[in-house]
């Protein structure tokens, strides 16, 4: 049985990036999002990163009002997808 389309649509997308050892935490742009069949969950490509399934909040489909104020963190919260 095939995937549903929506598994391949590919939308751009920002990224929420928590930085250490002296780097500012931020969006960065240039990414591609493609739905995952794990509710909840992109898989994110960009050519100067390594390819990652991360969660739908870590993700924004439009530019973020300011680069610098990240979404709301829950405690506990994953920050990728870690199959196991």
């Amino acid at each position: 049985m095939a995937k549903s389309d929506q598994y391949f649509a590919r939308r751009s997308a920002w990224v929420w990036f928590k930085h250490g050892l002296n780097a500012p935490s931020q969006w960065e742009s240039g990414f591609t999002a493609i739905a995952e069949p794990f509710p909840g969950f992109y898989r994110l490509e960009h050519r100067e990163y390594r390819t990652e399934i991360l969660p739908s909040w870590r993700i924004s489909f439009s530019k973020p009002e300011d680069i610098d104020k990240g979404p709301p963190i829950e405690l506990n919260v994953e920050w990728r997808y870690a199959p196991g």
